[in-house]
């Protein structure tokens, strides 16, 4: 609640609110709570609209308890949800990265970095709002453009056998791969 009335006014502008939450009976409830604590109330002259929907916002598979559900699922649906959200545009978009497990903030700053959007965090013990400042990234879209047949039939089949794709694909897009064995799937940068 702090982080978003910091942001509020700090943008000095309306909100639209998406809150999201994890795959677990608590962050749901926490959620539900934030949602109505905030939903259609002013800070100062501005005024936060907050959006949940259990349906669409529990993010499945975002949860501690089983590492390989986390990563494959979890934070590819985190992502995915997100995307739908900003329904590709991000100038409008910022990340408030303050609640939540720690394991998705590395993932999130990453997002965050790579569309340019504002990334705004508050300490536990404190009131201070800090914005993560943006660093200059060299993607190399190359890559997803060489291999684009590749990334999407690795998603369309979850998971793949690594004897089946090129291994130059397999060189080049290893960021974007999660390794088991003879298997790969795409990680949740990917």
């Amino acid at each position: 609640l702090t982080s978003i009335r910091k942001i509020t006014e700090h943008l000095k502008d309306n909100l639209e609110v998406h809150l999201l939450a994890t795959d677990t009976a608590i962050s749901v409830m926490a959620t539900e709570i934030i949602h109505e604590a905030i939903n259609n109330c002013k800070i100062g002259n501005y005024s936060i609209k907050a959006f949940y929907d259990k349906d669409t916002y529990v993010i499945k598979g975002l949860q501690v308890k089983d590492r390989d559900d986390f990563v494959s699922k979890g934070m590819v649906n985190l992502v995915k949800t997100i995307e739908s959200i900003a329904s590709g545009y991000y100038d409008n978009c910022v990340l408030n990265i303050t609640g939540g497990y720690k394991a998705v903030i590395p993932y999130l700053t990453i997002m965050g970095q790579v569309f340019g959007m504002p990334i705004y965090y508050i300490f536990e013990d404190t009131n201070s709002l800090i914005e993560i400042p943006q660093v200059p990234l060299d993607i190399k879209w190359k890559i997803l453009d060489d291999y684009c047949e590749e990334f999407h039939r690795l998603e369309k089949e979850n998971i793949g056998n690594r004897k089946n794709y090129n291994r130059d694909f397999l060189t080049a897009a290893e960021a974007f791969i999660e390794r088991d064995d003879d298997y790969i799937s795409l990680s949740p940068l990917g």
